[in-house]
């Protein structure tokens, strides 16, 4: 996430100008004194402005993690911090997240993705009207663990768990030998169709992957609801 964008205002007009000038006015998008607009800061884009320098003005340098975070805070936070309990915890994670991308763009930024997952996860929670209980994130389970969101409905609870699966299998030879020995075993009405020329082991790969990670997934907040039952006294006669 490290492309920037450059914020351009048109501050005078170019009636008495070059038409050149006009056009290239036209190009960046602008018609009209006090318009801005919003351009990827490349060398073509800076070269126009330099045509036009007296008839406009950059009035802001933004990079691509911040306009995603500009557009999550302006979607999710008043929201997620006004209906979900303990949102301030939620809320301080995805600005952690977008910390530490601001210090490392060319880092992995996974935990800002899963963020803002669990982030669009507690909205459709809050705006759904048959959720009337308080939504609770992060509720701490007696063996110490957590669930991401917990519904309290009176009776009995709605847990939530949110997980991001994104697996990066690189296209290798190995990758493909590793589709081409698991489809063997494969049922005969079933057929994985790829091509070694077009990724095929890599798209494999990630399928293969993101099953396994949802099963693993799965199991795991199996237990963790199991810890969350309170156990029944059992009597002995």
């Amino acid at each position: 996430m490290n492309r920037t964008f450059l914020a351009i205002e048109q501050i005078a007009s170019p009636i008495r100008g070059h038409r050149k000038q006009r056009l290239t006015l036209i190009g960046l998008g602008l018609n009209r004194i006090g318009r801005v607009v919003e351009r990827s800061d490349t060398p073509e884009i800076r070269g126009m402005i330099a045509k036009v320098r007296h008839l406009v003005r950059v009035v802001r340098l933004a990079t691509e993690l911040e306009k995603l975070a500009d557009a999550v805070r302006a979607l999710y936070r008043e929201p997620i911090m006004a209906g979900i309990k303990r949102g301030d915890a939620l809320w301080a994670q995805f600005e952690e997240a977008v910390e530490a991308c601001r210090k490392d763009p060319k880092g992995d930024d996974r935990a800002l993705t899963e963020r803002i997952n669990e982030l669009a996860v507690a909205k459709l929670l809050i705006d759904d009207p048959t959720v009337t209980g308080p939504i609770t994130y992060e509720p701490e389970l007696p063996d110490g663990r957590r669930i991401d969101f917990v519904v309290d409905r009176g009776n009995d609870n709605l847990y939530i768990e949110v997980k991001t699966v994104r697996p990066r299998t690189a296209d290798t030879d190995d990758a493909w030998r590793k589709f081409v020995d698991r489809s063997r075993h494969y049922p005969e009405n079933v057929n994985f169709l790829v091509e070694k020329e077009w990724i095929g082991g890599a798209i494999y790969g990630n399928v293969f992957a993101s099953r396994a990670h949802f099963k693993d997934y799965a199991l795991e907040f199996e237990s963790r609801l199991a810890a969350r039952r309170p156990r029944r006294a059992v009597r002995v006669v």
